[in-house]
């Protein structure tokens, strides 16, 4: 299991308040996403999509999924597919670099729902 991975597991795997709600990611759900990112793609017939060694790190809401590459690296890229795509894709260049990106974009969310409140 990549280095990074695990850190994440150790600081915020079994919950982080607000943040990442609605997303299975933690440690409660970690077998189940392995099984629902499968069903998902073999109930879209593209179940041959998803390489063998790869690891769903989260899935949300049913309908789109992360997952990274077992043996890439320590911190290794990070794929995403969705409902309805052709082929999933790279979308971050790192396991890091996915939570730094999940972690700004929350900071983003309660900045504008600060704002907005402030301004009423």
């Amino acid at each position: 299991m990549p280095l990074e991975y695990k850190k994440f597991l150790k600081n915020l795997g079994k919950s982080s308040g607000t943040f990442l709600q609605g997303t299975d990611i933690f440690f409660d759900s970690i077998l189940e996403i392995q099984e629902w990112a499968v069903e998902l793609l073999e109930e879209e017939g593209k179940s041959s999509l998803l390489p063998k060694n790869a690891f769903i790190i989260f899935m949300h809401q049913g309908y789109e999924f992360g997952y990274f590459l077992l043996g890439e690296s320590e911190d290794p890229q990070v794929y995403f597919y969705s409902e309805g795509m052709n082929y999933p894709e790279a979308r971050w260049e790192s396991v890091s670099y996915f939570f730094e990106n999940a972690l700004a974009g929350e900071m983003q969310v309660r900045q504008e729902y600060e704002i907005n409140r402030d301004s009423h």
